[in-house]
Order: C-alpha cells, then structure tokens, then sequence
C-alpha cells in the first residue's frame, strides 16, 4: 500500500496471449489467472500495442513491459521503441513460444543470449496428460540456480516443479563482443539431464539429438550510470495460460521475476490467498464423527456431571472437624 503503483504492459497486435478470446475461431488458453495475480500484487494492467503507441515509445510511467507467445514479428519502430526503453533502465519479460516463429532476436541478440527455437522434449520425466508421445513436450524440472528472480522456487526445490509445455531452449551467443559482454546473465531455470532437442517433432530422441540439462529461463542484467536494464525470458509461454499457471510452481516463475525486475526481489516467497480451502473427510472418518458427537461427547458430560454431583453430596454429609454434637459427652459444664 506504501508503494507506487506498478504499471504493468501486455504487448498486444502480434498474436500474444490475450485475456480473452479474440474470436470465435481464438482457441489459444488466454492468460486472464496472470492479469488477477498481478493485480493481486497491486500492479496497474494495460495493454500495449501500436494503436496505444509502441510504435512510437513505450510509456515513461511503465513498470514493467511483457511479451507473451508473440505469433507475429514485430515492426521495426516497435523493436526500437522496446530498445530505447531498455536502454534508460526498462524492465522487460519475454515468453517466447519455439512453434511461434517469433525469436525476437533483435532484442536478445544485443544480450548475448538466443533461442534455439526447437522444442524440447524428455521421454523419462514428463507430465502426462494425453497418454500419448506427444507428452514428451511437457518438460517437468526441479532445478533452478541461486538467482533472486527464483529464490522461492531455488528454496522449494523439487518440491516446487514447473511444468513447461513446448519450451525452447536459451543459449550464450559464443564470441560475444565487447557490447554483449557488458551484460550480466544468470541461467535460472535447468531442464532434467535426459532433455533433447526434437527436431523432428515424432517426441522421440533420435541420432544428433543430445540429451542434457539445457536452460530453459534467464535473468540478464546491465548496470549504466544511473539506471539499470533487467530483462528476464523464458523459452515458454504455455505454463502462463489459465489451465497450467496454478500447476505447482509455474506461478512462482512469473510473480518472483517479475518482484526481481522491478526491485522489490525481498518481497518474494509464496503467495498468500484467502480461498477456503474444503475440509475434507473419509467415510470412516465422518461414521468416527458422527458416533462421537451423538454418544461419546454426551456420554462425557453426564459422567462429569455425575461425579462432580457425588463430590457434593459427601461434602454436604461430613461434619467439619469444628463442630462437637451438644449432646456428647462433657458438653456441658461442671455439675
């Protein structure tokens, strides 16, 4: 409540994920559970596409600026606007999709970073949901490095798995020159050893695709006089939409960048959320119940009430060791 409103932009105008469908024909899982988070955590939501002036430059009021699943290139005065917006300290999350077409590599080329644009996928450890090869894509990891922008998830460990429907791998352009060694990059997020590259899209590894842990998210930084850029990508924008952002920790890789790229990385952890959570109970356990509170917790009172009823009654019969009868034995006086 004690700090500034957080202005969040959502790119719009290249087929990102949106809110709400587009169109009768708009079957791509929207992003309306992130919007609800966001403002949850008290950030302003707009959108951001060329009718609201990206083409021109990016807001100077802007928080934070996220691309999600773009499906179409960007303009070129759009790129610039995004790279002037960097270059005076902007902060920016990318979520880029390997079936999109969309490598936005004339922003993370300057970085020294880049997609390989081919979707991974791992035969050994996955997330089933179709029972068929094709939830070999469905990359699952507990692995994350030290960085602040994971600090929830590097606490939680395996214990907080992501689940990364489709991803790409991030990679370290070689030979980087001078500009792009400039910039400071942290692989965030490592994919199970048995991950491959499928080129070929039959889910299933074949000869020259390697098995390793490749990065699947990276925080990127670049420190100038007075201000600095924080860019955070991860090679998957699936694992944002309604039906997989509550998933385990998926939400923590959203919520916890998005804490680091705008400052406020010591406010991360989890998210605290006032939804009743339903008590639930077996069927011996509701008999176990029922029996208690019809015999068993009646019973109880009536026994207590039984034996504090006895204890009253002997204190009334006693005499107390005071009292003499008149009519003992040298009650009286002398004759």
């Amino acid at each position: 409540m004690v700090k500034p409103s957080r202005i969040t932009l959502f790119t719009q105008g290249h087929g990102e994920r949106s809110f709400d469908p587009t169109g009768d024909t708009d079957r791509r899982p929207g992003v309306r559970e992130l919007r609800s988070a966001l403002e949850d955590q008290g950030h302003e939501i707009r959108q951001l596409g060329p009718a609201e002036g990206l083409a021109t430059d990016v807001p100077k009021d802007a928080s934070v600026v996220m691309v999600l699943g773009p499906t179409q290139p960007f303009a070129p005065e759009e790129i610039g606007a995004l790279q002037r917006f960097l270059a005076r300290g902007g902060r920016l999350f990318l979520a880029i999709d390997p079936d999109g077409g969309v490598d936005l590599h004339e922003l993370l080329e300057p970085l020294g970073v880049k997609l390989t644009m081919k979707t991974l996928a791992n035969d050994q450890v996955y997330a089933r949901r179709t029972h068929q090869d094709t939830d070999h894509a469905n990359l699952v990891t507990g692995l994350y490095s030290s960085h602040p922008s994971v600090s929830t998830l590097s606490r939680q460990g395996m214990r907080a798995p992501v689940v990364l429907p489709g991803a790409t791998a991030i990679e370290a352009i070689r030979d980087k020159t001078d500009a792009q060694k400039q910039y400071s990059v942290d692989f965030t997020v490592h994919a199970h050893f048995a991950t491959f590259p499928d080129g070929n899209g039959n889910f299933q590894q074949d000869a020259g695709e390697e098995r390793k842990a490749w990065e699947l998210a990276a925080a990127v930084s670049k420190k100038n006089d007075k201000t600095e850029q924080r860019i955070f990508i991860v090679g998957d924008s699936d694992f944002l939409t309604d039906q997989a952002i509550r998933f385990a920790g998926n939400g923590l890789l959203v919520l916890d960048p998005v804490r680091w790229l705008i400052g406020e990385e010591s406010f991360a952890g989890q998210i605290s959320t006032e939804t009743d959570i339903p008590i639930t109970h077996t069927r011996k356990q509701d008999v176990a119940w029922f029996y208690s509170s019809i015999f068993a917790i009646p019973g109880l009172v009536l026994g207590l009430g039984a034996i504090v009823t006895r204890r009253r009654r002997r204190l009334r019969r006693t005499p107390d060791a005071g009292d003499v009868p008149a009519t003992a034995p040298g009650a009286g006086g002398a004759s």
